[in-house]
């Protein structure tokens, strides 16, 4: 880029060349006739690092074309270059470096046409699927969405419990026409196992959430249907009582009155349980009035269950709800089994 920089300096403006020390001659490479330097190595401007590495010098056009353009070429040298040297390759930055790179780049969304054709490739990857994303959020219409998301068909199973291209499925889901991300809930239900183990994983969990939320009751019915004959072991699982949740809240009518029932025979186990105590409070917030109201008689008529929700990690809110759910001399005798259970402590 300097060599593009054409400056005229005065004559005198800088200073004398130093003399070279007699007997030193030939111990520096020669001194080109026109502008630059060329160093022992070769080429003018060439580190022999590069050479061995096998980055090619890049040409003048394109360091001094668009911000994207050299970023391009410079991906393809360190990919080919990673491949004989072992070195990593620009996909393996680290998330410090990409967080970096995206504030130099001053935020600007990436083109589809950058994407296209390595959408798998790079989505595994930190730098990789925040291209990505910003795709699908600039693309300018659905059917440029459509390309993207194209390319993840097969690879659902594993990229939603990648720890990148799983923020790329909800994107997806979050950007574009339910109908559009059939292809996702399609691989998801191709084996019941993969739908509950997607329901326990930290990062596939996630995807779920957003079909539950985002996709209509028909189009999700055959992963409710795996999920509801294991709800009473996810509402305890870590990850897998946020997808309980989901469908207590966006579920069919049917699905929640299923959902408040497993509740209602469980309030022993759930309610103690940090997990299963906000399952609780999503049943007496979410179901039907009268669900609501037999899930919170089955707590407050067992004091010992009132009173380990109440003790439970995430039990004050839950018990707020039961409280509202709760008429009459019934709420009396709850509000005193709880008066009591304060005075003791």
């Amino acid at each position: 880029i300097a060599r593009q920089r054409r400056c005229s300096v005065p004559a005198g403006a800088l200073p004398a060349a130093a003399p070279v020390p007699e007997g030193a001659e030939g111990q520096l490479g020669e001194v080109p006739a026109r502008g630059g330097r060329r160093s022992a190595h070769g080429a003018r401007g060439t580190h022999p690092d590069m050479e061995d590495l096998g980055v090619q010098q890049l040409g003048d056009a394109e360091l001094m074309g668009s911000c994207s353009q050299p970023r391009r070429a410079f991906r393809r040298c360190c990919t080919a270059s990673s491949a004989s040297t072992g070195l990593p390759s620009w996909a393996d930055i680290s998330e410090d470096e990409a967080e970096s790179a995206s504030s130099v780049s001053g935020g600007q969304c990436t083109a589809v046409g950058d994407v296209l054709g390595c959408v798998w490739e790079i989505a595994q990857h930190a730098m990789g699927t925040r291209r990505v994303q910003d795709a699908l959020e600039g693309a300018r219409c659905e059917a440029e969405r459509v390309d993207i998301a194209w390319e993840l068909r097969g690879h659902v199973s594993k990229a939603m419990r990648c720890p990148h291209a799983n923020h790329i499925l909800q994107k997806c889901i979050n950007t574009m026409r339910p109908e559009n991300v059939q292809f996702i809930v399609d691989e998801i239900a191709e084996r019941e196992c993969l739908v509950t183990q997607a329901a326990k994983h930290r990062y596939a969990c996630r995807v779920v959430q957003h079909l539950l939320r985002r996709c209509s009751h028909a189009q999700v019915g055959g992963i409710t249907k795996v999920l509801l004959k294991d709800a009473d072991a996810l509402a305890c699982h870590t990850f897998g009582s946020y997808v309980v949740q989901q469908m207590l809240e966006f579920g069919s009518e049917d699905l929640r009155r299923d959902l408040s029932r497993m509740v209602q025979r469980n309030v022993q186990i759930l309610c103690p349980h940090a997990c299963g105590s906000r399952v609780v409070r999503a049943a007496l917030e979410h179901a039907a009035a009268e669900d609501r109201a037999r899930v919170a008689c089955a707590v407050a008529h067992q004091p010992e269950v009132l009173r380990q929700l109440a003790a439970a990690k995430n039990g004050e809110a839950a018990i707020g709800k039961l409280l509202d759910v709760l008429q009459g001399s019934e709420r009396e005798c709850a509000i005193a089994s709880l008066r009591d259970e304060a005075s003791r402590v």
